[in-house]
């Protein structure tokens, strides 16, 4: 099922809800991601091939150990551009997964086929919250609308959400949550 935004999809089975929303646009993570890390990854990947194999192949062994340890001494520096490259990607063309169930919450952000998940068990009295736009904190980024509170931890999603494609999300979360009271 399908609900009035097209960017929006909301899914009811039997035993769970799921909303897919695209992600926020943070364009700082875009900029990182392509301005940054790319060229970074890029140099260093066609680097490593050409060192080897522009030495001449008595000393390749040597350029080839070279070239590995040089990699694994800015291995944090390769971490961080490819998390900025899925970061990029996510901001770009991302989704954000929102799966309820009777024993817990889910949020999935997804890019380029990875997705980086976050639970939260169901607790009594747990439930959504539309955020005002003074409840988003610091930053120009974009915000979150939504959160999920469960006992004392709270899950914050829907930055690339409208105001009415919020409440819809937060409309078949409260939905399947009231349904799951009555089936008890």
């Amino acid at each position: 099922m399908s609900g009035p935004h097209e960017r929006v999809r909301v899914k009811m089975s039997a035993g769970s809800v799921e909303a897919v929303a695209p992600a926020g646009r943070n364009r700082w993570f875009v900029i990182l991601g392509l301005m940054f890390a790319v060229p970074w990854l890029t140099t260093f990947l066609v680097g490593s091939v050409l060192a080897v194999w522009l030495y001449d192949p008595t000393q390749r062994r040597f350029v080839l150990l070279a070239a590995l340890w040089l990699n694994l001494l800015v291995g944090i520096i390769h971490i961080l551009a490819v998390a900025f490259v899925w970061l990029a990607a996510f901001a770009l063309r991302g989704e954000e997964r929102v799966t309820l169930d009777k024993q817990r919450f889910e949020l999935r952000r997804v890019a380029l086929g990875v997705g980086v998940p976050f639970r939260l068990r169901r607790a009594p009295g747990d439930g959504i919250r539309v955020l005002a736009p003074n409840e988003h904190g610091p930053g120009k980024g974009p915000h979150p609308r939504l959160e999920w509170h469960s006992d004392r931890s709270a899950l914050r999603f829907g930055s690339g959400l409208a105001a009415a494609e919020a409440e819809e999300v937060a409309a078949a979360l409260r939905d399947f949550a009231r349904l799951e009271v009555h089936e008890r």
